[in-house]
C-alpha cells in the first residue's frame, strides 16, 4: 500500500529533525522506490524525443536522491518531502544552447506532461534549464545542459567534496569567484554563438533571394568567419577545462 501524503511528511520531518525511529530506513526507501515507474516511463518518452538529435544530445540516468542528500535538502530549504520533485530524474547533455532550446521544445510537444520549466543560474554560477514532468502525479526532474555548463557542473562538485558543500554555502569566496567568473565566460561564449546560430538561416536565405549587395555578401563572410572562429574557442575551452577537472 502507497505511503498517504501524511505519512511522507511526517517521515520528512523526522529526517530533518534528525529524530528517525526504526522502520523509517524501510519507509524512504518505499518512497524513493515509488518513483521507479514514472522514471521508467519518462526516462523511454525522452530517448525516443532525443532520435532525431542523435550525436547532438547525451542523455544519463541521474541516481536515486540519496538519503543524505534528502536530509541535506530538507534541511536547506525547509520543504516537505511530498513536495520534493528531483527524487529521480536524468541528464540531456546538448552540444550548444540551440540543442538545449530544441530539447526543451521537443519535450513540450511530447507525451509528457510538463508542470515546471525552471531556466537555472543562481549565486557561484550554475546554468542549466530543469523541466520537471509528472508521470501518474509522480514528478521527474530533466536536467538539460550544454557540453560547456556540464563539464563546469562536474568541476563544482569536484571542489564541493573538498570545500564542504561549496554549491550551499562555502565559505572559500576565491573558488566562489573563479567559478563564477569561469560561468560567465562560458556564457558569453555560449550566448554569442547561439546568436549567431540563430541568424544563420535568414542570412541564407536573403542570399538565395538575391537580395543582398556586395556589401553584404562581405558581411555574411564575415558572420560565417565569426561562427567557425567561436566553434574553436568553445572547442578549446571544452579541451582545458577537461584537463582541469581530471586534475
Amino acid at each position: 500500500m502507497e505511503l498517504t501524503k501524511t505519512q511522507i511528511n511526517k517521515l520528512g520531518n523526522r529526517i530533518r529533525k534528525g529524530k528517525t525511529r526504526e522502520g523509517d530506513g524501510k519507509l524512504l526507501d518505499e518512497f524513493r522506490g515509488s518513483f521507479d515507474e514514472a522514471f521508467e516511463t519518462a526516462s523511454a518518452e525522452i530517448k525516443r524525443v532525443l532520435k532525431p538529435l542523435s550525436g547532438k544530445t547525451t542523455l544519463t540516468d541521474r541516481q536515486t536522491k540519496t538519503g543524505i542528500s534528502i536530509k541535506e535538502k530538507l534541511i536547506r530549504l525547509k520543504g516537505r518531502l511530498s513536495e520534493m520533485q528531483d527524487i529521480r530524474g536524468c541528464r540531456v547533455v546538448a552540444n550548444d544552447l540551440a540543442i538545449c532550446y530544441t530539447v526543451v521544445e521537443k519535450i513540450k510537444k511530447s507525451k509528457l506532461n510538463i508542470v515546471k520549466e525552471d531556466p537555472r543560474n543562481d549565486a557561484i554560477g550554475y546554468r542549466a534549464i530543469h523541466v520537471i514532468v509528472t508521470v501518474k502525479e509522480k514528478p521527474v526532474e530533466i536536467q538539460i545542459r550544454t557540453r560547456l555548463q556540464d563539464i563546469w557542473a562536474n568541476i563544482c562538485e569536484k571542489y564541493s567534496s573538498k570545500q564542504n558543500d561549496l554549491k550551499y554555502g562555502s565559505r572559500d569566496e576565491k573558488i566562489k569567484s573563479d567559478l563564477k567568473r569561469l560561468s560567465g565566460h562560458i556564457a558569453y561564449i555560449e550566448e554569442i554563438e547561439y546568436v549567431i546560430y540563430k541568424n544563420r538561416p535568414l542570412m541564407k536565405t536573403l542570399i538565395k533571394k538575391h537580395l543582398l549587395s556586395l556589401k553584404f555578401l562581405r558581411a555574411y563572410k564575415t558572420f560565417v568567419k565569426a561562427l567557425k572562429e567561436y566553434k574553436k574557442i568553445k572547442k578549446e575551452l571544452i579541451k582545458r577545462l577537461r584537463i582541469f577537472q581530471k586534475e
